[in-house]
């Protein structure tokens, strides 16, 4: 039975190891011994060639020495390749017993210790497999290392969190940074980056938010989930530098972006024509009101045009404007 149990091992839980390393040379001694053994009883017809055996092809189509099979280890893989070790340990108890006169202790005592621990353990293990937040968030203890886990635990901490009333929703999205920070430590790839510029998003980081999803893209440039993140956090970004900050400049700037990236959102359009009439930049703010108008129509925008307009010196399109927004 493999231990202690994780579900998840990718990339660096197992430390990377060459020939130089005593536990590799003892590794290697090991599975030669049992490759030696196997041989030498095979035509004996022996339970324990037959456990051997078992153990090692089980083991070897999980092994990526054959087939690469997208992670380098999982608790999963090693739950067939046990049952030859059982064979080979039950063989094994019933030889000592013979020859320390111990069978009926070896056999019994012992079996039934072992069998009621590692079934203990088992059943206790099963409470892990709840659901994805519980057994991401038990293995993580044990697979500190694993890039995959830590991305995961990350995003269903986010995802359990996001949408919490409480001061919970930013202690628990600070620490799911902590674990994507962690992750990408350890093995950069896209994924992480882009639940980091989620994480951001949710604590209105805006900045922050914007360099991950953009690192995300570098790996990935048509990863779509970032690229449509990204135009939201400059959308956002442009709200908060408008409404809160008041700097008009830095808005129009990151309200251009996001519509670089989405030229199809009439609310960017909408409040980049804001921006543009709050400048007194009038004929700016008409072109881009239109656009919002023509996406969809909302009564503010017709209003905010007609005095475009009016201001311009256009006195028919700011009529026309001003009778559309009563009138719908």
């Amino acid at each position: 039975m493999p231990y202690p149990l994780t579900h998840d091992y990718y990339p660096r839980h197992i430390t990377m190891m060459n020939f130089a390393d005593w536990r590799v040379l003892l590794s290697i001694a090991t599975y030669g011994l049992l490759i030696f053994f196997m041989v030498k009883n095979w035509q004996k017809r022996s339970l324990l060639s037959f456990g051997i055996a078992f153990y090692l092809i089980t083991l070897s189509i999980v092994s990526n020495l054959s087939i690469t099979v997208g992670t380098n280890m999982a608790e999963r893989f090693v739950f067939m390749p046990s049952v030859g070790f059982c064979i080979v340990l039950a063989f094994l108890l019933e030889k000592l017993g013979q020859i320390f006169n111990l069978k009926n202790v070896l056999s019994h005592y012992l079996l039934v210790a072992i069998v009621v621990a590692f079934g203990a353990k088992t059943v206790l293990r099963n409470l892990a497999w709840k659901d994805d937040y519980t057994l991401f968030t038990t293995d993580i203890r044990t697979s500190g290392n694993s890039a995959k886990l830590l991305t995961s635990v990350a995003g269903k901490t986010i995802e359990r969190f996001m949408d919490d009333k409480t001061e919970l929703r930013a202690i628990k999205i600070e620490q799911a940074i902590r674990y994507l920070e962690r992750a990408v430590s350890i093995h950069r790839y896209k994924n992480p980056y882009l639940l980091l510029g989620n994480a951001h998003l949710y604590l209105e980081h805006f900045d922050d938010a914007i360099k991950n999803y953009e690192t995300a893209l570098s790996f990935d440039p048509n990863f779509g989930d970032a690229k449509n993140n990204l135009a939201i956090a400059y959308r956002e970004g442009g709200k908060y530098y408008g409404q809160i900050r008041n700097d008009i400049g830095k808005a129009v700037q990151y309200f251009t972006k996001s519509l670089s990236i989405n030229p199809n959102d009439g609310q960017v359009y909408s409040y980049l024509g804001t921006c543009y009439g709050i400048a007194a930049q009038y004929e700016k703010s008409a072109e881009v009101l239109e656009k919002a108008l023509a996406l969809r129509f909302d009564k503010r925008d017709a209003e905010n045009l007609s005095l475009s307009y009016r201001n311009i010196g256009d006195a028919e399109k700011a009529a026309f404007w001003a009778k559309k927004s009563k009138n719908e």
